[in-house]
């Protein structure tokens, strides 16, 4: 989970890698609050631990809960895990931001 953060209009910030907890899982994150017209995007990268390079990145859809949570459901996810975080906006704008621990599954009851 990563909690609190400030990112300025420009950031874009990559998480470290991490193993999944399933293949497939539901991501979550808040945008707890936004300085000036800031707004946060979230890329979600993955990848098997033999592969060299960054990865392949997720074409994510996030869909809103309330109007401060989004989330994002992924199936068949490879070994490796790790997110992109990029904020729009001018300069002095912002987004403080937590992402919240996924939910991880084996298998979709369809």
């Amino acid at each position: 989970m990563h909690i609190g953060s400030y990112l300025p209009a420009g950031a874009n910030v990559l998480s470290s890698w991490f193993e999944r907890g399933g293949d497939n899982a539901i991501f979550t994150a808040e945008v707890v609050d936004t300085l000036g017209g800031g707004s946060l995007t979230v890329t979600i990268w993955h990848k098997n631990k033999d592969e060299i390079g960054p990865g392949t990145e997720i074409t994510t859809e996030w869909t809103t809960v309330h109007t401060s949570f989004k989330y994002h459901q992924e199936d068949g996810l490879k070994e490796l895990v790790r997110f992109e975080y990029t904020i729009d906006g001018e300069w002095g704008d912002g987004v403080i931001y937590r992402m919240l621990q996924p939910t991880w599954f084996d298998r979709r009851n369809v």
